[in-house]
């Protein structure tokens, strides 16, 4: 479901673009209609459409974060953007105890050990979960970009924090090798990977489970990368 569609925040709640539907509102959802108001914007100039992704954004940040504790967040920052080519950036959060992170209304844990082309840990939970945060990361960079002029400066200092605590959270948490047993979707066991190799990421940015079965696939690892590169993003456009 669709935040502005369905709880009445939409631009043009006399004319709304979809029915109202008691539906579980995922993250991809509102990053799509992000991208389709910088869309519709670009195609007609009408500002409405901007408004309606403003709305969307709101939100998403009331709504669809969940706090975790700001550990390691200091020196993550600065040995993110070491490891991937950018400028070791102050992030906006960088002085609170908390970080507030992207995260959807689900919690979900894997239950079957086995992970192969018959058989998707995620099934569960549609299958595609892993992946959803990876869209609306995708598509908020290039809104701010285009909304900046009728955001205030507390909406945009929301979104920026949104981004930069997920990433910080996302990166503080990572799994590093060699990997454990418990990731049953570990591909690197015969050999195992070195120590110092690339790390993995869990679906929702947390720490690995303890005890218990967990699933870090390219899915996950295609979140962080989006994550990580709308966190740059922001950063190089906006400090």
């Amino acid at each position: 479901g669709l935040y502005a569609c369905c709880n009445g925040t939409a631009a043009l709640p006399s004319a709304p673009i979809c029915l109202p539907r008691n539906t579980t509102r995922w993250s991809y959802n509102q990053g799509m209609l992000l991208g389709v108001s910088v869309d519709l914007h670009s195609l007609t100039g009408d500002e409405q459409y901007l408004r309606m992704g403003r709305a969307v954004l709101d939100a998403v940040v009331q709504h669809m974060t969940r706090a975790v504790p700001a550990a390691r967040h200091e020196s993550a920052r600065t040995t993110r953007g070491g490891l991937i080519g950018a400028p070791a950036l102050r992030a906006p959060s960088s002085n609170w105890s908390e970080l507030r992170i992207l995260s959807e209304p689900v919690e979900f844990d894997v239950t079957d050990s086995t992970c192969n082309a018959d058989h998707d840990p995620s099934a569960p939970a549609g299958g595609d979960l892993y992946s959803f945060k990876s869209v609306f990361m995708a598509h908020l960079p290039r809104f701010l970009f285009a909304a900046q002029a009728i955001l205030s400066p507390a909406q945009l200092t929301a979104a920026r924090r949104l981004v930069a605590d997920s990433a910080d959270a996302a990166w503080s948490n990572r799994a590093l090798p060699p990997f454990s047993s418990e990731d049953i979707c570990n591909e690197f066991t015969d050999p195992p990977l070195p120590e110092g190799s690339p790390p993995k990421f869990s679906w929702d940015w947390l720490p690995a489970p303890e005890g218990k079965l967990t699933c870090m696939d390219s899915r996950t690892q295609l979140q962080a990368l989006a994550l990580f590169v709308a966190d740059l993003q922001l950063q190089l456009h906006f400090e």
